[in-house]
């Protein structure tokens, strides 16, 4: 049904809402080089497991799996990418960045109605596993070593990561049960929602009152910062909004299944 199948983008999304958090304390502690390097093989081995997939159940559950890597993927490449480039060059290398950013929405699907059409669905995922072995060939022979500090990173805040990660999980799936229930107000939704907001809204309290928080809140107080996590939120609503409504036009709408 639709609304099972709805959670092939629903899962990887909140495996990786789920990760994002601990992945900067990640860094610090087990070094940037080598959790990105595993990061590019739990990305490449969910997309593979994702092709070989034989029910939705499995499809899904593969999915969480790749979002876990794909999650980690993005943050620490932003970190690298920070830390090689320095504060003089980070502008001319993050314009450089976000020229993929921008082509990827306008050719990806492009792309995928080919290998839809020509070789089936299964070489949507497949088509990762090669460009997932070329990444980490590269990172492996590129990627400088860097020294990872137990120290440095301290203590994880367990309670904090458990408190973000089920914030944003319980929002995301409370809206991902609107299409189910029929309505943003139907209990199915508005509990998990409520729930994620109560979760998030502890996490922030935590994050202001312990010595190592999760999450350093007080990087919103610079003007810049905010409006770029401003900039970015948006965006990102933008690109996996038109990702997931444009099927769904094309299906129920115009009834091309």
């Amino acid at each position: 049904s639709l609304g099972s199948i709805q959670w092939v983008i629903t899962g990887y999304l909140l495996s990786l809402a789920a990760v994002i958090p601990v992945t900067g304390w990640a860094v610090r502690r087990y070094s940037s080089r080598r959790l990105y390097l595993i990061a590019l093989v739990v990305f490449t081995l969910g997309s593979a497991l994702c092709a070989l997939a034989t029910t939705s159940s499995e499809l899904i559950a593969f999915r969480v799996v790749q979002g876990i890597g794909g999650g980690m993927i993005t943050p620490i490449g932003q970190m690298i990418l920070v830390k090689a480039s320095g504060p003089r060059n980070l502008p001319k290398v993050m314009s450089f960045i976000g020229v993929p950013i921008v082509l990827a929405p306008v050719f990806g699907p492009t792309l995928g109605g080919l290998l839809l059409q020509t070789v089936g669905w299964q070489w949507i995922f497949l088509i990762n596993a090669p460009v997932g072995i070329l990444a980490f060939a590269l990172a492996w022979r590129l990627l400088p070593h860097d020294e990872a500090s137990s120290a440095k990173a301290g203590r994880l805040d367990v309670l904090g990561l458990v408190l973000a990660a089920a914030g944003v999980v319980g929002i995301t799936y409370g809206l991902s049960e609107s299409e189910t229930a029929g309505s943003l107000t139907a209990p199915s939704v508005l509990g998990p929602v409520l729930a994620g907001i109560a979760l998030l809204g502890l996490f922030v309290v935590r994050s202001r009152r312990t010595t190592h928080p999760l999450l350093d809140l007080t990087l919103f107080r610079n003007p810049a910062f905010r409006a770029a996590s401003i900039v970015t939120f948006c965006l990102g609503a933008a690109l996996f909004g038109a990702m997931i409504l444009m099927p769904l036009y094309f299906q129920t709408v115009r009834g091309q299944n």
